[in-house]
């Protein structure tokens, strides 16, 4: 019994199989066998990617496809056949659903917005901003109007504030929230068309609008402080802790209301201007070593170390069991004076009260203490007990 050859598959026989589909192939170099993946095109330029042993079955085929890894270059033809006034900015494309990024061409005020391919194709009103303009432009109030009566109360009663472009575009209601911003130094606030006709003033630091509030703090640090605002911080309230740069000693946290009120925040800043000559501070009958020591006394390192040395000590004298916060002290075992290395060692503080403190100092003298009269003092207080 004799078997029948199969015939070898050819290029010309591939030409047949695409040319059915009405595609025709751009890379016949590329055919090796059955099982071959091949670009084709078709008659309006959109190109598609197929195996060959799977043409004889297949009645169509799809353009825009996760599988097909012509389907970006593919929309953008579709864009520039159909609608030349949307351009595609993603660059992958991952299935119909997939939500990709859109930008309008004739409209760059607009942002670029996101929707899938299957809504962007099916969908005639493709922008959202537009879709809000459309339907302003159905209301009562038609957006010029909208913008004609607020820039007029605004210019009667914040002269220096104006509607934001292209904001009477998103009036719906008068209680929609519409963007105003100053003309000089770009602050920004929401109001609506409610509340700017009933002489309701415009808040630059409001928890209900934390956006706006914290792009003016940035504004108003970095134009009218000394310092500037540590971007990509949430706003929390006027007087909430924020992140500044002073130029001078580097990044520091404090309230914002103490640098809107008092231009000044930065701790070491401070006490430099505590102890500069010409302050009502200023002392000119003490050494430079006596003003030294006390401006160390008051450096965000020695109220650290200060601190420190409570809490290892549970707020409790050790003398006298005292736990009144107020009337707590730290006190150096080897005196400040002359264990300059020892002024923020741990290890070199003590819990006392006041009064357990002066005793001390009144029985060893301010100047020169040690650590053993500490221990010797701490030891007769002990028997005395």
């Amino acid at each position: 019994m004799t078997t029948k050859k199969r015939r070898l598959l050819t290029i010309n026989d591939v030409r047949k199989r695409f040319g059915k589909l009405g595609l025709t192939i751009i890379d016949e170099a590329e055919f090796v066998n059955s099982k071959s993946k091949m670009t084709a095109v078709d008659e309006e330029g959109y190109k598609v990617y197929l195996l060959v042993n799977r043409l004889p079955y297949l009645k169509s085929y799809r353009r825009f496809d996760k599988n097909n890894p012509y389907t970006i270059d593919n929309i953008k033809l579709w864009l520039k056949i159909n609608d030349p006034d949307y351009e595609l900015v993603s660059k992958h494309y991952n299935g119909s659903e997939e939500k990709l990024e859109w930008r309008k061409v004739s409209r760059p005020d607009l942002p670029t917005f996101f929707t899938s391919w299957h809504m962007f194709y099916s969908d005639g009103n493709r922008h959202p901003d537009l879709a809000v303009e459309r339907y302003s432009s159905s209301k009562r109030r038609k957006p010029k109007q909208v913008r004609l009566d607020i820039e007029k109360r605004l210019q009667a009663q914040f002269p220096q504030w104006s509607l934001d472009e292209n904001e009477e575009y998103k009036y719906r209601t008068a209680k929609k929230s519409l963007m105003c911003i100053t003309h000089k130094e770009g602050f920004k606030s929401t109001i609506t068309y409610d509340s700017i006709h009933t002489n309701k003033a415009i808040t630059l630091f409001h928890p209900k609008k934390p956006l706006e509030s914290i792009h003016n703090i940035e504004l108003w640090t970095n134009k009218y402080s000394q310092y500037w605002f540590v971007k990509n911080q949430k706003y929390t309230t006027f007087r909430g802790k924020y992140k500044f740069i002073c130029d001078k000693h580097g990044e520091f946290t404090n309230n914002f209301s103490t640098i809107y009120s008092y231009d000044t925040g930065c701790q070491e800043c401070i006490y430099e201007a505590f102890f500069r000559e010409g302050n009502p501070n200023w002392n000119p009958d003490i050494t430079d070593e006596e003003r030294e020591e006390r401006h160390a006394r008051v450096t965000v390192e020695y109220l650290r170390w200060r601190n420190s040395v409570l809490k290892r000590d549970n707020y409790i004298c050790i003398c006298c069991g005292e736990t009144t916060l107020e009337l707590l002290e730290v006190h150096h075992k080897n005196s400040f004076h002359w264990c300059i290395e020892g002024r923020t060692d741990i290890s070199n503080g003590e819990t006392l009260c006041k009064h357990c403190h002066k005793d001390f100092h009144m029985t060893f003298g301010y100047r020169d203490n040690t650590e053993q009269q500490f221990e010797e003092y701490l030891y007769y207080r002990l028997i005395d007990k």
